[in-house]
């Protein structure tokens, strides 16, 4: 229990003294360093006690930063107020603290001016407690001795401070310091960690094929988290303007402005070179960082930047080579506008990035470049192919209008441009040696513009194209150089720049065809020059053949109606001379004499004779312009033997001669005309019998089937010129013991008006139309005719027609309804008819193949199956062909059609009804998905 004493004396709280709250204030600035080793909240704690521990007006603390010579202020007091202040140069009393290193105690300032002078020290209004009279201030040291700082009491009353005071600040300044000196460490730690962090993240760069933009925006992101900074940008050094200053001796810098953080400051792509003797200069030929305070205006290290003006861009700078092998591949700057400077410390961390980002930067660029190189290649052999089969098909037909038309398309594809228009000259100016008129014969995508007249003794572009034989670029159709009729034929179509080259063929310039781009300007490549000029040089000559052939065409047309014309004349007073003659012979006038019979008879026989011999012509004609209809049907030639035979059969028996046919038993069906084939039977059959004396003639009727290389595994071999397909086709020989034929009248036998030799025209009589006529007819049957013979053993003529398969040879009559999607497929090639069978599966689809667009149009008629694929180059009958014959017959019309071709020739296909388009080679997956596209359509 507590004494008496103690009860009735009770414990007085005392006040603390001085020493007290200096102590308690010294342990809570430690525990708050320690708490918090960096940041506002030490500084406040700071503020609280050192107003509780000293009786200043003012006080500061203030942080050296050696590099820039500046004092930072994390904290300011002035007449018990905390206040901000900006950073300041080293100055004033603060400067003796921290150049000598010692504690500075003024007791009155006004009275020790004297130990003032003789300490070096001028007052300065930047430094605070300006107004003071009593100064004292304690450094803030490093552990290895180095001043870091100064903490500052000041006032306003002389002798303000004590001796204890003294002891107090610098037990304060001790804390400080080491807490400072834990912060710089630590910081030196962080920025430490931050460079190996960035150099290994750049560093990966270096291992990875990145874009050459992402490097360096990411080498960008690396120096904002070293260094920091308030613009930002990398110039890559221009290899070839660079080399060429390199080779005249100059020290010029040229760069491009290859990434920006600072569009404003640093416009991409913007081309830069160096004055001599600027910082950027300076840091390319010295390799090493440059670092500029206080610029006013960056504009003055370059001839020209921006372009057209200057930009003001005050603050500090700091340039940083990129060395990779002891070249500067490119420069990073890197700019401060306010605050800080940039000292050696950023300078040497942002070298160490930079000297890794260039080998990144480098290795980038490199790969560019191969990749540049790698697409130019390919876009060069792609050129290449394109040129390839450009040329096959423009040299494939002989039609103008589809010569332009394909060229117009494949042009946009293989310059990769949005318009292509083709200018044709008018061919009778051209003839006639005067300046032609022009018009747009082709173009593609349309525009609307085809048809399009140009002037062009107005147009001075097209004149030089016609005079100097060039191309003409023209990159800008506002270009103010460039001529109004040639700008306002661009604006028609919608052009902003343009290739144009002249087509020239023969030594003269008939047309031009201009690529166009709509959507932007171009510069066009010599490359792109080169090959221009190379394909309009092919598309020429093309055209130029094309005009030949429809000139030509043309005179055999006009020479066929002609024919057709005077035929018709003379057939006219013929009917007349043989019905009368014939009404003579049979005495409808009165009775004859013997020599008057024998008169008229000749005169009946000639007229006849005559008679034929225009329908030979007329037929000739009609065959030759065109206009031969045929109409055919599925028939044996064996039905045809009958008719024919009962013509000839008085003229065997006449001459004595043996008739024999061989028919094989199945004889499959051909799908022909009945009366050309009956026209062929009977010329045939009538030079056999005209040009044999004694013996006889042998009809033979057989299947032939065709294998690889076209030979036959019958005794029908048909030569090795006609490139027969392989195949089922029904032979029809006609030999005969005659006269035979020579080999080389055997060249000329089926030439129009042409004959063995002139003694067998006297001799046996005859125009020569008839195997040509019969040849012709076969052809359009897509059959063969040849000849085989020997002089004096005789002669075989041999007629090849396809087979028409039926249910026993391959086709079926009708085709299953089973649920599966029934596929014909037309195509000449056994190998592809078997690929596409193969791709599709059998359990979804029914296909059926044929080499034969004949036997498939009969087919379709009969039983039209879902889907048909056919082929676009067969002979005699095309792909087209077929897919006019299926859209025009209202029967068919719905079917869908699918074109396969080694020919790009989608658009034409799809223009004329195709309900797709594959080019060979194609794969399983893309015939599936164009077959199940086009079924729909069949609904």
């Amino acid at each position: 229990m507590p004494s008496s004493r103690e009860r009735r004396f009770p414990q007085r709280h005392r006040r603390p003294s001085r020493r007290d709250v200096i102590l308690a204030g010294i342990a809570e600035i430690n525990r708050s360093l320690a708490a918090h080793v960096e940041g506002d909240a030490v500084w406040d704690t700071i503020y609280d006690r050192l107003t509780m521990m000293f009786d200043a007006t003012s006080f500061f603390a203030a942080l050296f930063e050696r590099e820039q010579g500046m004092l930072t202020l994390p904290l300011t007091v002035d007449d018990g107020m905390r206040v901000e202040l900006a950073p300041i140069p080293l100055c004033g009393i603060s400067r003796a603290v921290i150049n000598y290193g010692v504690e500075v105690y003024f007791r009155d300032l006004e009275t020790e001016t004297d130990r003032l002078a003789a300490m070096g020290i001028e007052r300065d209004p930047r430094e605070p407690g300006l107004w003071s009279r009593a100064w004292m201030g304690v450094p803030l040291r490093a552990r290895g001795g180095d001043v870091i700082g100064l903490i500052s009491l000041q006032s306003v009353v002389p002798g303000a401070f004590q001796d204890d005071d003294l002891t107090t600040l610098i037990a304060v300044a001790s804390s400080i310091s080491l807490a400072q000196d834990n912060l710089r460490l630590m910081e030196m730690e962080r920025e430490r960690r931050l460079i190996a962090e960035a150099l290994t993240q750049v560093g990966q760069l270096v291992s990875q094929i990145v874009d050459y933009d992402d490097v360096l925006d990411r080498l960008l992101d690396q120096f904002q988290r070293v260094v920091g900074y308030d613009s930002a940008g990398v110039l890559l050094m221009e290899v070839s303007k660079q080399a060429e200053a390199d080779r005249a001796g100059g020290e010029q810098t040229h760069m491009v402005v290859g990434i920006t953080h600072d569009p404003d400051r640093f416009p991409k792509g913007a081309e830069l070179t160096a004055l001599d003797d600027s910082p950027p200069h300076r840091s390319t030929i010295s390799r090493q960082p440059v670092i500029t305070d206080d610029v006013e205006d960056t504009g003055l290290w370059w001839r020209e930047y921006p372009p057209g003006g200057r930009m003001i861009t005050p603050g500090s700078w700091l340039i940083v080579p990129m060395v990779t092998q002891e070249n500067v591949v490119g420069l990073v700057l890197l700019g401060r506008h306010g605050g800080r400077p940039f000292s050696q410390r950023d300078a040497s961390a942002a070298f160490s990035l930079a000297r890794q980002g260039a080998i990144a930067v480098e290795n980038a660029r490199l790969y560019t470049q191969s990749r540049s190189n790698i697409q130019m290649l390919q876009q060069r052999s792609r050129r290449l192919a394109s040129l390839h089969r450009m040329s096959g098909i423009i040299g494939s037909t002989l039609n103008s209008s589809e010569i332009l038309t394909t060229t117009a398309a494949m042009l946009v594809d293989l310059f990769e441009v949005d318009h292509c228009g083709i200018i044709l000259f008018n061919p009778s100016d051209l003839d006639a040696g005067v300046m032609p008129d022009a018009a747009l014969a082709a173009e593609y995508p349309e525009t609307g513009t085809v048809g399009l007249k140009i002037q062009v003794h107005q147009n001075p572009t097209m004149r030089r194209l016609i005079d100097q034989i060039a191309v003409v670029s023209i990159e800008d159709s506002d270009d103010p150089l460039l001529d109004e009729p040639t700008r306002s034929t661009m604006r028609r179509i919608g052009a902003q720049s343009s290739l144009i080259a002249p087509l020239v063929a023969r030594d003269r310039v008939i047309g031009s065809v201009g690529i166009d781009m709509l959507r932007q300007r171009r510069v066009f490549t010599p490359e792109d020059r080169e090959m221009l000029t190379t394909i309009t040089g092919q598309v020429a000559m093309a055209i130029s053949n094309a005009r030949l052939y429809e000139q030509a065409l043309t005179a055999n047309q006009l020479k066929s109606a002609f024919l057709a014309n005077i035929s018709h004349e003379l057939r006219t007073p013929l009917n007349a001379i043989i019905g009368y003659t014939d009404m003579l012979l049979v005495e409808f006038y009165g009775a004859l004499t013997d020599q008057q019979r024998d008169r008229i008879d000749r005169v009946n026989a000639s007229g006849k004779h005559l008679l034929s011999l225009i329908d030979d012509v007329l037929d000739l004609s009609k065959i030759e312009a065109g206009q031969m209809t045929l109409h055919r049907t599925p028939l044996r030639f064996s039905e045809l033997i009958d008719q024919v035979m009962r013509e000839i059969h008085p003229v065997l028996e006449g001459k004595g001669l043996a008739f024999d046919v061989f028919i094989t038993p199945d004889e499959p069906q051909i799908n022909a005309d009945p009366r050309a084939l009956q026209q062929v039977l009977t010329n045939l059959l009538d030079n056999a019998v005209k040009f044999t004396r004694e013996g006889g003639i042998r009809v033979t009727i057989e299947t032939v089937t065709i294998g690889g290389r076209g030979r036959s595994i019958s005794y029908i071999q048909p030569p090795e010129a006609l490139r027969v397909l392989p195949g089922s086709y029904v032979g029809l020989t006609v030999r005969d013991t005659g006269i035979g034929i020579t080999p080389e009248d055997q060249a000329i036998i089926f030439d129009t008006f042409r004959q063995a030799d002139n003694s067998t025209a006297r001799e046996f009589g005859g125009t020569g139309l008839g195997l040509a006529i019969s040849k012709r007819l076969v052809e359009l049957n897509e059959g063969f005719l040849w000849v085989e013979s020997e002089v004096g053993v005789g002669s075989t003529f041999t007629v090849l027609i396809p087979a028409l398969r039926t249910i026993g040879s391959g086709l079926p009559g009708t085709l299953p309804r089973d649920g599966r999607a029934r596929v014909l497929v037309i195509d000449d090639d056994p190998v592809m008819l078997q690929l596409i069978d193969d791709y599709l599966d059998s359990e979804v689809f029914y296909v059926i193949g044929t080499g034969s667009p004949s036997e498939a149009l009969a087919l379709v008629k009969g039983d039209p199956p879902d889907v048909v694929i056919t082929d676009l180059m067969m002979p005699r009958y095309s792909g087209w062909e077929v897919l006019q014959a299926l859209k025009s017959d209202p029967i068919t019309a719905h079917i869908p059609v699918i074109i396969i071709s080694v020919l790009e020739q989608q658009v034409q296909g799809m223009n004329a009804g195709a309900a797709g388009y594959l080019v060979k080679p194609f794969d399983r997956e893309t015939l599936t998905a164009q077959i199940r596209r086009a079924l729909p359509q069949q609904a």
